[in-house]
Parts: C-alpha cells; structure tokens; sequence
C-alpha cells in the first residue's frame, strides 16, 4: 500500500494562521501593553515568506502605538521590508510606514533618512509613491523630516547626498506657511549652518539661496542670523586661496551686501578682509586679476556700508590698508630733481595699477573719516604722501591721454562704444576718484570731504521733470503730451444749444441770457473758469 502523504498546511499557511490568531486576540484585549511577547512575533514574520511580511507590515502598523518598547525594532523590521525585490510589498510598506509616523513621530527623522534613499528608484510609480510620502511627513513634523534629510545629506554617500539635497530644496519651497513656520525656517537655519563650511560651491550657492528664500530675510533678527552663517560659511580662522574659498568668499560677500542696513552692519566682514585677506595681497598677485580686482572692490563696497567701529578694530584694519598701499603704489625713483624739473608727459612714469590704486586709497580715505588722528601720528605719513603726490602726477598724465584720444575719436567720427573705449571711459572715472582721494589725502591735516562714487558703480540717474504743459487758448486744438498722445479739448454743443458766439476768452459771460443766463449754471460758466 502506499503511504499516505502528509496532510500537514505548509508552513507558511501555518504562520499566517498563526499571525491572524496573534491579530486577533491582540484586536480583543482591553490591555494591549501585556502582549508584548505576542506583538513581537509580527516582527519575527517580517523575515518570513512574503504574504507574511505583507501581514507583518500592516499588523506591526495597527498595533504600534501600545508598545513603547518596541518602536525602535518595529520601524527596523518596517524599514528593512524597504529593501524587498517585490514591488507589492514595497508599496504596502512606505503606506504603512506613513501610519506608523502619525502614531509614533520619534521615529519621523529615520524613516525621512530612509525614503531619500530610496529616491534612487528607477521604477517611477514607486518614485511617485516616495515623493507623496515625503509630502506626508512634512505636514505630520516638518522639523523631524528636515533632522532625517540632513542626517543623509551629512553622511551619506555622494550620489544619496545629491538626491537629498534636491528634494529638500523642492519640498521645502513648496511648503506652505502653515507648514514652513518660522520655527521650521530657524530649524533649517542651524541645519544648514552645521555644514554649511564643508560644501561645494554648487550646494553653496544652493543652501545660501535657500535660506535666503525664508520668513527669516524680513526679520531684522533673522537677517542678522543669516550673516552670521555666511560669516561661518567664509571660515573666520584663515583664508585659503583656492577655487572654491575664493568662490564662497565672492558669493558671501555679494549677499552680506544685500542684506546690510542701518542696524546690520557689515563690520565682521571689513574687520575679516584687512585681518585675514588683505594682508596675502602677494597670494593674492598670484592668482589672476579678475581674483584681485574681486576682493578689492568687494571690500570697497563693504566700507561704503560701514558704521563707527571700536578705534582698536579702525586701527587694526587702518594698518592693513596702509601696508597695502605702500605695497601698490611704487616708491618715488632716486632722480629727485629730475623728477622735478621735468613734465609730467616728460617724465617716464612706471606702470601704475590704478585700479587698485584707487580702492587702497578708498580704504584709507574711508577708514580714516572715522579716526581723522591716525594719518597725521602714522611712521611714514611724508613717505605715503609723496608716493600719491607722485601718483597724482602719473593719473595727470595718463588722464590728458585719455582726453587726446577720445578728442580724436569725435572728429574721426568713431564708435565711442567699443569694448576698448568702455574701458577708457571707466578709466577716466578712476582717475576721477583718484584726483578726489588725492587732494584730501594729501592736506595737513588730511580732510575727508571728497565724494567718491566708485568708478564701477554706475551713475545714479537723474530724475527728468515732465516739463509742464501751457494751457491753450486756440480754440479747442489737440493738446500734445509725449510723441505722439493727443488729449481732445472740451468742445461746447454747436446748434440750437449754442449762443452761436464764438468761444474763447471775449465770450465768457457775454451775450444775452440764452442757456442759463445769468442764474444757475450760468454763474459757474460766465466765472472765466477754463475747462
């Protein structure tokens, strides 16, 4: 005879059975917390077949919250169900996975570390589904998704970090105000500003505008935090003249400027280039000219926006800016008398930089306004005003140059907008400034009245007044406002409506009473009023 087969279920069945009986005599109990024991063989499943880790998911999910001690194990085996082939289970999980965190929001920041990863998908309804439930997490704790975002952002590896990067910039700038509070735009503050030295340039420029884009601009509070991340973006400890120092010096720079006001003054940032920029100006040679001409005319701008200092910033910073003239502007040549006995369009001059010759004698010019004592008692006070008495006269010479040329530019008829005669304009307004500079430097005691508009600054426009029309008294001609607008003249009624007078100024409460006459309205129109 043969034997009989086993009638024994698999053991799948037999688990699945098995999870239904836990289901429900945990569905039933009025004191769920003394089943632990019986909850955790949902946890067990989750490593079973795959109907069971399905069970799993969605039973670990209903009964979560009456377990305390098993959160962090329940979100562990909840999270490793992520990492499944079968797309089925993958979607149950992150829609159980979203349950879980309305219930138990401390364990919002790992499982927002998880969805990023998963950001890699290339299956692109799953790609939708994670992107909903990032949407989710935000509106259940805006705060705690950020924390997980960033923990990727932070340590994952470089292709994850990327991913993370741009989904929180799209998310956070599609978040509503109920949602992007400004507890939440602090929170990404101090997020950012814990990385914010340790980026590349492109998640520089990234971060920066980002934060840039909150609530936190039109506080004058929050304005002063973004400019101390952008002080701790710069590296307040040292400069390092590579590409991408240089690049978050420019760009933090460019927003200081934009941000300081009466009240936010950008006095760390002056006090960081004299200390720590400034005085490598022979790196600083090193590197092109566009790099050089960068931070000098940043530093210019900075001072135009400068508040009173403390005199031992004003004469650290002075000292720098003093080293770093005596260092552009070249020494006088050992013939003396020759030099002054000749012209100035004799004279050989050397190569002057006057670009950079004007923002050293701006730094001074502008320093010095607030501290007037400091030239007259500084060792080298006749050394430094020969040097740009020597400088004046080769600006002198180099600016009657300019002149000739542009004078036979006009009578050849020549394009004053070239690129080259662009350049010659602005070079005539650094001589300008330099002539400005030179004469209240050079006093005894120096002055500081001069106005200097930066010579690459543009002008400010005037504003034109629209000339005033004349009123006309030819009938009722068109009045010409502008090219070729025309504003229509009253016309009064023709006919049997009319006196049949003329109209202009003789008629105006003439005639018989006609119309009105002399009661009513005819007051009004015989007063001389024009319309």
């Amino acid at each position: 005879m043969p034997q009989e087969e086993d009638s024994k279920p698999p053991a799948a069945t037999m688990g699945i059975e098995r999870m239904y009986q836990i289901y429900e005599k945990l569905n039933s109990a009025e004191d769920k917390t003394t089943l632990e024991t019986e909850y955790r063989q949902f946890l067990d499943a989750a490593h079973r077949s795959d109907k069971e880790k399905r069970l799993a998911s969605q039973f670990i999910t209903r009964f979560v919250e009456y377990f305390p001690n098993s959160y962090d194990d329940a979100v562990n085996a909840m999270l490793d169900l992520c990492e499944e082939e079968d797309l089925l289970i993958r979607k149950q999980v992150l829609k159980d996975l979203i349950t879980v965190c309305k219930k138990v929001k401390t364990c919002i920041p790992k499982v927002a570390d998880v969805f990023s990863q998963l950001m890699l998908t290339a299956d692109s309804a799953e790609l939708q589904n994670i992107n909903a439930g990032f949407v989710s997490l935000f509106h259940i704790d805006a705060k705690g998704t950020l924390a997980g975002l960033f923990s990727q952002i932070r340590g994952g590896p470089e292709v994850m970090r990327e991913t993370a990067i741009k989904l929180l910039v799209t998310r956070v700038k599609d978040l509503s105000p109920e949602i992007a509070t400004l507890q939440f735009q602090r929170a990404l503050y101090y997020e950012i500003k814990r990385i914010i030295r340790w980026v590349s340039e492109e998640e520089f420029n990234t971060f920066v505008d980002l934060i840039m884009s909150t609530k936190l601009m039109k506080l004058v509070g929050g304005q002063q935090l973004i400019m101390d991340l952008l002080y701790e973006a710069i590296g307040v400890e040292e400069m390092l003249f590579e590409k991408t120092h240089i690049h978050c010096l420019f760009t933090a720079t460019d927003h200081v400027l934009s941000i300081c006001n009466s009240q936010i003054p950008p006095d760390k940032f002056i006090v960081y280039y004299f200390t720590k920029v400034i005085p490598a100006f022979q790196e600083l040679i090193k590197l092109d000219n566009y790099v050089q001409q960068g931070i000098l005319k940043r530093l210019c701008e900075l001072l135009v926006l400068m508040k009173p200092m403390n005199d031992g910033d004003l004469r650290q910073c002075l000292d720098s800016a003093m080293t770093l003239a005596f260092e552009i502007l070249p020494p006088i040549p050992s013939e003396s008398q020759e030099i002054v006995e000749k012209s100035d369009d004799e004279l050989k001059m050397p190569n002057f930089n006057f670009s950079h010759a004007e923002c050293s004698l701006f730094f001074i010019h502008k320093l010095g306004s607030f501290l007037p004592e400091y030239l007259p008692s500084m060792t080298g006070h006749e050394e430094f005003r020969s040097r740009i008495q020597f400088l004046n006269r080769g600006a002198s010479a180099y600016e009657r140059k300019l002149r000739e040329d542009f004078k036979n530019h006009q009578q050849k008829k020549m394009d004053l907008q070239t690129v080259e005669n662009k350049q010659k304009i602005s070079s005539l307004k650094i001589v300008k400034n330099l002539n400005t500079l030179i004469r209240d430097l050079f006093q005894k005691p120096p002055k500081y009245t001069g106005t200097v508009i930066l010579s690459w600054k543009p002008l400010a426009k005037p504003q034109l007044k629209r000339p005033a029309i004349a009123p006309s008294y030819l009938g009722h001609k068109a009045i010409r406002t502008g090219k070729d607008r025309e504003i229509q003249r009253y016309q009064p009624p023709g006919g049997k409506y009319s006196r049949g007078g003329s109209f202009g100024p003789g008629s105006y409460g003439s005639g018989g009473r006609g119309r009105g006459g002399s009661r009513g309205r005819g007051n009004y129109r015989g007063s001389g009023r024009r319309f």
